[in-house]
C-alpha cells in the first residue's frame, strides 16, 4: 500500500493531522472519558455523585495491581465464583455475568488507556525513517497509529455503554461525543487533503459530501443505539427469563420464544455497533470498498435487530390478549422509534456510498469533454 500511494498529495499537511487527532484523543482519555455515577448510602439516603476515569484513577489503580497482583484477580475470581454459586434453577444468570463485566470494568478501562497513551507517547516513531523512507510514507504510517488508536477509542466507548447503557454513565458524556465528532471530522479532512492537487474537483466535492454525511450517520447510529439501553444486561436479564421460563412445573414456552427474540435482538445490536466501529475505522483509512461491505452487514444486523424487537413485542402483546400490535404501533414506542431511525441512517450511508461513485464517473466525463 505504501509503494501504491507514494506520491500521496499534501503529505505534510497529513502528518500532521494524524499527530493533532492522536494527541486530541489521548487528551480526551487523560481527561477521563467517561464519568460514571458512583452511589452513596447517606444519613438522608442515596446521594448520586460522579465518578471519573481520569490519569489519577489509572495511577491509584496499577499502584493497586503493582503492590497485590495475585490478591487482586483474585477478589475479581472470587466475586464472580459467588455469584455463580447463587444461581438456582435460572435465577440469578444476569447477576453472575454482570458481576463478570463489571468486575474487569476497571482492568478494560486500564487497559484501554495504557494502549492509548503508549501510541500517543511514541508518535513520533515513524519520523525516525523519514529521510529513508519520505513523507509520504511517514503520512501513512502515522496514519495507522490514528487508526488502532481510534480502535481503542470506540472499542471503550461500546464497551462502556453495552455494560452500563445511557442511564448508568453521566454522559458520553461530553468526551466521548467529542471523541467521535473528532473521529468522523478527521476522516473528512484526510479525504479533502486527498484531493489536493488533483485534477478531479467533482470527484473531490462528491466524495467529501459521502464521507462527511456517512461519518455523520454512522454517529447518529452510535447515538441511537447506544443510548437505548444497556446492552449486555438486557441480553442477560432476557436471557435469564428464558432460562426460568422453561423450569418447574409452570413451563412457559410461550415466553421462553418472546424472552429469546429479544435476548438475540440486543446481541444483533451488539454486533451492528462492531460494524459501525469498522465504518469509522475504514473512512479514516479511505478504503471505500471496506466502508460499502460494513455498510451493507451494518444495515443487516440493524433490521435483523428490529425485524426480532418488533416479533418479540408482537408476541408479547398477543400472548397478553392486547390485540392490535401492528408495525405502526411498534413504531411508537421508545425502542421501535430507535431501531427505525438507525435503519434509515444505515440505508442513507449505504446509498451514498454506492451512488457516490457514479456521480464521480458522471462528473470525470463531463471534465474530460470540457
Amino acid at each position: 500500500m505504501e509503494k501504491r500511494t507514494k506520491d500521496m498529495p499534501a503529505v505534510k499537511a497529513v502528518t500532521f493531522l494524524a499527530f493533532v487527532v492522536l494527541v486530541a484523543l489521548g487528551v480526551f482519555f487523560v481527561l477521563g472519558m467517561v464519568e460514571q455515577p458512583a452511589v452513596d448510602l447517606g444519613e438522608m439516603g442515596f446521594v448520586a455523585d460522579k465518578k471519573t476515569y481520569g490519569i489519577t484513577w489509572v495511577i491509584d489503580e496499577i499502584k493497586l495491581i503493582i503492590e497485590d497482583a495475585t490478591g487482586y484477580f483474585k477478589g475479581i475470581w472470587e466475586a464472580v465464583q459467588t455469584s455463580f454459586k447463587a444461581i438456582e434453577k435460572g435465577n440469578g444468570i444476569a447477576d453472575m455475568c454482570m458481576t463478570a463485566l463489571t468486575s474487569i470494568y476497571p482492568v478494560v478501562t486500564l487497559l484501554c488507556f495504557v494502549m492509548v497513551a503508549l501510541r500517543v507517547v511514541f508518535f513520533w516513531t515513524p519520523f525516525v525513517r523519514l529521510g529513508s523512507i519520505g513523507w509520504s510514507r511517514v503520512a501513512l504510517r502515522m496514519g495507522k497509529k490514528v487508526k488502532k488508536t481510534i480502535g481503542w477509542v470506540i472499542g471503550y466507548l461500546v464497551y462502556t455503554f453495552a455494560v452500563y447503557g445511557g442511564e448508568g454513565v453521566m454522559e458520553l458524556l461530553l468526551w466521548g461525543k467529542v471523541a467521535l465528532y473528532v473521529i468522523a471530522g478527521y476522516a473528512v479532512a484526510r479525504v479533502l487533503l486527498d484531493g489536493i492537487g488533483k485534477k478531479s474537483i467533482v470527484n473531490t466535492v462528491f466524495t467529501t459530501i459521502s464521507t462527511a454525511a456517512i461519518a455523520v450517520l454512522t454517529v447518529l447510529v452510535f447515538e441511537r443505539l447506544l443510548f437505548e439501553t444497556a446492552l449486555w444486561p438486557a441480553v442477560f436479564v432476557y436471557v435469564e427469563e428464558a432460562v426460568c421460563a422453561i423450569q418447574g412445573e409452570g413451563k412457559n414456552t410461550e415466553l421462553m420464544l418472546e424472552c429469546s427474540m429479544h435476548a438475540l435482538c440486543w446481541l444483533f445490536v451488539f454486533i451492528a455497533l462492531q460494524r459501525t466501529a469498522k465504518i469509522l475505522q475504514k473512512q479514516v483509512n479511505m478504503d471505500r470498498g471496506g466502508v460499502r461491505k460494513s455498510l451493507i452487514w451494518l444495515l443487516i444486523w440493524i433490521v435483523a435487530a428490529a425485524a426480532l424487537n418488533f416479533f418479540a413485542y408482537k408476541k408479547g402483546f398477543a400472548d397478553r390478549g392486547i390485540p392490535g400490535f401492528d408495525f405502526k404501533a411498534w413504531k411508537e414506542l421508545e425502542e421501535g422509534k430507535y431501531f427505525f431511525k438507525s435503519v434509515i441512517y444505515g440505508a442513507v450511508g449505504l446509498g451514498l456510498v454506492i451512488v457516490t461513485p457514479i456521480l464521480n464517473c458522471i462528473g470525470r466525463k463531463k471534465e474530460i469533454d470540457e
